[in-house]
């Protein structure tokens, strides 16, 4: 039982990307692969939109509970579109595009909704 538990933790902590965090560039890549119809690139396409579904409401999340300081202020009802997400990726210079996906996601937010004065 113990072994069981050990290895569990193991599986449990060993990172899904091992070659570090996934980045705007990555997450374009993805995209781009998914448009080709392959099925393993669509399905990792649809993990994609749930990472950063989450990565955007974890953000609008913590900005509605903590006001300014939250970095942003998003409206009650905003909406939030991934095309409009990767719109934002596509422009950004070749050195931010190396930054991670859910940084450019927060400062795309932060950009859309900024806090009144």
């Amino acid at each position: 039982m113990r072994a069981f538990v050990l290895a569990l933790g193991l599986i449990v902590t060993v990172p899904a990307n091992a070659a570090g965090p996934m980045t705007v560039k990555d997450a374009i890549a993805l995209k781009n692969a998914a448009q080709t119809g392959d099925f393993s690139s669509r399905a990792q396409w649809t993990a994609l939109s749930y990472y950063l579904q989450g990565v955007i409401e974890g953000a609008v999340s913590t900005a509605r509970v903590s006001g300014p300081a939250g970095g942003f202020c998003p409206a009650e009802n905003a909406r939030y579109d991934l095309g409009e997400i990767f719109m934002a990726f596509e422009k950004l210079p070749s050195k931010q595009a190396e930054q991670m996906a859910a940084m450019a996601v927060a400062e795309h937010l932060r950009a859309l909704y900024p806090c009144k004065s």
